[in-house]
Parts: C-alpha cells; structure tokens; sequence
C-alpha cells in the first residue's frame, strides 16, 4: 500500500488534512482529516465509486466509473475546501512550523 500525504498551508502551520491510500489490488481511498469525522471517498478497482461515512449518511453511492484495468489519464477523487481561519478547529493535527 502507498499512501500519500495533503496538506493544507495556514499562516503558523503546515496542516494534514488528508492522504491519498493506494492499494495493489487497485483500490484508492481519500481520507479526509476533519475532526469529528470518518468520511472517506473510494475508487475500486472494479469501478464502484462513493463516499462512506459510519457516523453520517451520506451520498453513498456516486455510481460506476471505467474498472482500473482500462484506465488511463486523469481523475477526480475530491477536494478539500476551507476558510485559512477554519483549518485550526477542523483539521486534527497541525505541524508548527516556527
């Protein structure tokens, strides 16, 4: 499994606010580091799509994309979006950097 760190830049800090995990198998999980939160959005190899969350009903199923076998180029998993003033009360951890 590869995982690959997001982070997020405020005005004392380097924030986590996610990575990326990478399979063998071919499936790819975006974990999103929101205090309060477990919601996570998967892309499987099989091409099922969808966000889960145990603790809130979400968009469960966003449908079938192309199984990672045929696939090629580019694609979307999420973003994460934030006020700078925000990221101290939603993010679980920050890194100080001075």
């Amino acid at each position: 499994m590869k995982k690959i760190e997001i982070i997020a830049i405020g005005d004392n800090k380097i924030y986590s606010v996610g990575y990326i995990k990478i399979y063998k198998e071919g499936d790819i999980y975006h974990i999103h580091k929101i205090a309060g939160s477990d919601i996570h959005t998967s892309r499987h190899k099989d091409g099922t799509y969808h966000w889960k969350s145990r603790t809130n009903n979400l968009c469960n199923n966003l449908g079938k994309r192309r199984p990672i076998k045929d696939f090629q180029g580019l694609e979307f998993l999420g973003v994460n979006a934030f006020g700078i003033n925000s990221l101290h009360r939603r993010i679980k951890d920050g890194i100080r950097t001075n």
